[in-house]
């Protein structure tokens, strides 16, 4: 992973919680500093958890964004990063949910071909805050 692009920026828009917080975009440029934010947004989350649209630029080319739960820091503590590695996981055969069938997340693969190369690629060349990945649990013919 010595090869991956470093994030350029991230934005972050908190869409639920205290109006003085809402709907104001905040750009920063580490990982470290958006889940700083979204730790200290985590102090007015009193129940169940509040929504905040991110978009993540590597490098002139890559981008991905998308939505992150926000729950009280005593319940979770914000990470971006692992977020995303999350999901890009999910989508590249190396985390398969637990109420899913070996057979049912394959199937899933099959249908999100398009989702796993880009999710793969992702994991490829951006910066995710690890050094490695783990290697895919499941895979598809292509």
């Amino acid at each position: 992973m010595s090869n991956v692009c470093p994030v350029q920026s991230i934005t972050l828009v908190r869409r639920e919680g205290p109006t003085r917080e809402c709907n104001r975009p905040v750009t920063i440029t580490a990982w470290s500093d958006a889940n700083f934010i979204l730790r200290g947004w985590s102090d007015s989350v009193t129940a169940g958890y509040d929504k905040v649209d991110f978009a993540v630029k590597w490098g002139d080319s890559v981008q991905y964004q998308g939505r992150y739960d926000l729950v009280h820091w005593k319940d979770w503590l914000p990470d971006l990063a692992a977020h995303i590695r999350s999901t890009a996981y999910f989508y590249t055969g190396r985390r398969k949910p637990a109420h899913m069938t070996d057979e049912r997340y394959l199937a899933h693969l099959r249908l999100m071909r398009t989702a796993m190369a880009s999710h793969e690629q992702l994991l490829a060349s951006c910066d995710l805050a690890v050094k490695t990945h783990p290697e895919p649990q499941f895979q598809i013919e292509p």
